[in-house]
């Protein structure tokens, strides 16, 4: 005799996906003993923080709030040591953040709610080279200018074959 059943199944945990910029990096979920990245776990909801290591480079620590359900993909972001770039940030999953919405094809994304940079050579600052770029441009400018033939011996009878009505910037 067959019997029909249903089921309902409730997710208790989020599947979270953690990947390095670095191959060799290891990870720690909440203080636990480091693993090797690439990595993917089912942890509880709520609070939990992962910090990146590997030899030589910046740790860095993510801070990530879950949810039952959701898959969420954490970027270890691991830096030279010595190098300017943010080395923390809180990542929260976020409802409407469409553009990942689409890529996964359900809600669940993930956004960065917070950032701190540490470091401050001001090589990664992007106004500091806007302001380089205009005063080159200004002196590549001035060189031209500097550099371009007089029009020697301007007669404006000649330039409007007779007298001209006005001269701007004549001699």
């Amino acid at each position: 005799q067959k019997v029909e059943i249903s089921l309902t199944l409730q997710a208790e945990g989020a599947l979270v996906m953690i990947e390095a910029n670095e191959g060799g990096a290891m990870c720690s979920i909440d203080g636990a003993p480091e693993v090797a990245l690439p990595l993917a776990r089912v942890l509880p909801p709520g609070r939990h923080e992962i910090k990146g290591t590997k030899q030589g480079f910046k740790p860095d620590v993510k801070i990530i709030q879950t949810q039952p359900g959701v898959e969420v993909t954490v970027g270890i972001e691991l830096d030279v040591i010595g190098s300017d770039r943010p080395t923390r940030a809180t990542i929260e999953p976020g409802e409407h953040d469409s553009d990942l919405d689409s890529e996964r094809g359900h809600g669940g994304a993930t956004k960065v709610v917070q950032a701190q940079a540490t470091g401050s050579s001001g090589s990664s600052h992007w106004y500091i080279w806007a302001g380089v770029g205009v005063v080159v441009a200004g002196g590549v400018a001035a060189a031209l200018v500097a550099t371009q033939p007089k029009h020697a011996g301007f007669d404006p009878t000649t330039v409007c074959n007779g007298p001209c009505d006005s001269i701007i910037g004549a001699p």
